[in-house]
């Protein structure tokens, strides 16, 4: 790669600078490179040359006519000392020029592969399993994961060994974000220890230091100054370093800061309220501008973060953009009419939309039988994950049988029957 980029000709280098990002990608992957390629597939130009034929004497070619002399060719003087001398520096000159030349770009070849070696890294994944760890060394692992963490939580479990992880919210195993904020659970150790002096680290190193001992931050930081200190770096602590102190005990810092500066305070994981309370306080008296952030993990009306981001030195009084979740972004309904209802209801839950199905009742045979024939949201329209979208679907149903029943006329025959008497009279 680098002799193709230091080749003299034009047409043999990278023509862009993508196509050197391209190929220091694949060497790291393990593909073949181009740079290779192009060297073993120009190799046979340069080896393999057909033997040249002698000339031939019947090959007619122009005739050379010799021009008359003009007189004799002056004689070449060798070059002086100084002549030399030059050429020598010159040729010196040039050396070091493509030394550098190549250094630079050797240097700039390793910063883009670690570039390349970042991007790598997924976007999301599993949420390591760190229960049973030491906190610090489980918070660390976190951290290098690529996530940020909160404050621990003190959750006393006998199960766990003092000062080890007892669990993570989310939980292990759980798809997270890179970025993503999470909390970490520990059994604390029931014996004090003596704070470190924290005095020259940063503000971040020291947060870092305190969450890994299960300390507490104070979220109002002090800020002084001191020319003795540079802007941004811890002071002292309070309680002061070598104090015994116990899992759980709040920490404050004092941080260097120039005239009138003070240092931006965490409010991740506030409400909008809380958050604003604390960064409007007469320590800080910020302007606060809140605005909206979707975020797939952290509550509706939670603080995000600040911009400029918390810890950093501002003047006391700037202007502070607040970021507050607007939860999940919002999801398109998709177009249901005509789907059968298992499709329906699969097109919706992968959406993470809720259902609700009732029946309209149809002729056997009839088309919609089956089929959604109406939604209560049209498609297309955005709605917040989890809404609850009505759906009625054709069911068949079979049609009631009709028995037709005559009633006839019942006649009743009424027989009288008369007894005739008969009375003879005999005379005497």
């Amino acid at each position: 790669i680098v002799a193709k980029l230091l080749a003299k000709k034009p047409e043999i280098r990278y023509p862009t600078a993508e196509a050197v990002r391209d190929d220091l990608r694949r060497f790291r992957n393990g593909e073949p490179v181009l740079a290779l390629a192009s060297a073993m597939g120009a190799a046979p130009a340069t080896t393999a040359v057909p033997r040249a034929a002698a000339p031939a004497a019947t090959v007619g070619l122009p005739r050379t006519t010799a021009m008359p002399g003009t007189g004799q060719r002056p004689p070449t003087r060798p070059p002086t000392a100084a002549q030399r001398q030059q050429s020598d520096g010159r040729g010196g000159m040039y050396a070091v020029i493509g030394f550098l030349a190549l250094i630079a770009l050797v240097v700039g070849g390793i910063v883009l592969f670690n570039a390349l070696a970042k991007d790598k890294q997924p976007s999301e994944f599993a949420m390591p399993d760190v229960a049973n760890q030491v906190l610090e060394a489980g918070s660390q692992a976190l951290v290098d994961a690529g996530l940020q963490l909160n404050a621990p939580v003190i959750e006393e479990n006998p199960a766990f060994a003092e000062g080890t992880i007892t669990r993570t919210d989310p939980v292990a195993g759980t798809t997270v974000l890179r970025g993503q904020v999470v909390t970490v659970f520990y059994n604390p150790v029931k014996t004090s220890f003596a704070l470190d002096d924290l005095a020259g680290k940063t503000q971040q190193e020291a947060i870092d230091y305190l969450n890994g001992q299960g300390l507490v931050l104070n979220s109002a930081i002090v800020t002084e100054n001191n020319p003795d200190v540079e802007a941004g770096k811890v002071i002292r602590t309070d309680p002061a370093a070598g104090t015994q102190v116990n899992q759980g005990d709040v920490i404050t810092l004092v941080i260097s800061a120039g005239v009138n500066q003070v240092a931006i305070p965490p409010v991740t994981g506030l409400s909008e309220a809380d958050a604003t309370a604390n960064l409007t306080t007469d320590a800080y008296q910020f302007v606060i501008t809140v605005a909206e952030e979707v975020s797939e993990t952290v509550e509706l009306g939670t603080a995000i973060r600040t911009d400029p981001a918390a810890g950093q030195l501002v003047a006391k009084g700037s202007p502070i953009t607040l970021y507050v979740s607007s939860g999940p972004a919002p999801v398109k309904v998709p177009p249901l009419e005509g789907l059968s209802e298992a499709a329906a209801r699969a097109s919706l839950e992968s959406k993470g939309l809720g259902v609700d199905v009732t029946y309209q009742n149809v002729p056997i045979g009839d088309p919609k039988d089956g089929k959604v024939i109406t939604q209560s949201i049209a498609s297309g329209t955005e709605v917040a994950p989890d809404t609850l979208v009505k759906l009625k679907v054709g069911q068949a149903v079979v049609a009631p049988t009709t028995t037709t029943s005559t009633t006839l006329p019942t006649t009743t025959t009424s027989s009288t029957t008369t007894t005739s008497t008969t009375t003879t009279t005999v005379g005497p």
